[in-house]
């Protein structure tokens, strides 16, 4: 079982929660939250993420172990940190492609007459 997993099962019980219930109040199946538990979050979306820490009121750093000497302000803030520098990871990277874009119409267009020197005004 997964470290995370393994978390997210110790925390589900001590609230006396099935599965079915963890479920529900993450808006997810159980075989859903099965898999969390058997395979951890390594592939879990992050809305799903940030469901499952609000559930459980606590942070995805705990859910991993991971802010032990870490007050829960400070993984807060991390955490924030982390989704910020990947937002705008993502905000670079999609800038790039459209340059790209920009830079291939540029290469693949036709040149009309008036782009060559041989046919420029006399």
């Amino acid at each position: 079982m997964d470290v995370a997993g393994q978390r997210i099962r110790e925390r589900r019980l001590e609230r006396g929660w099935s599965q079915t219930e963890l479920g529900r109040r993450m808006g997810v199946s159980k075989q859903q939250v099965m898999r969390y538990e058997v395979h951890g979050i390594g592939n879990m979306r992050v809305r799903r993420l940030a469901a499952l820490c609000e559930v459980f009121g606590c942070t995805a750093d705990e859910l991993l172990g991971r802010s032990k000497n870490v007050s829960r302000k400070g993984a807060m803030r991390m955490e924030w940190a982390t989704l910020i520098w990947m937002g705008s990871t993502t905000l670079l990277l999609t800038m790039v492609l459209w340059r790209l874009h920009d830079l291939e119409q540029v290469v693949n267009r036709r040149p009309d007459e008036t782009d060559h020197p041989a046919y420029g005004s006399h």
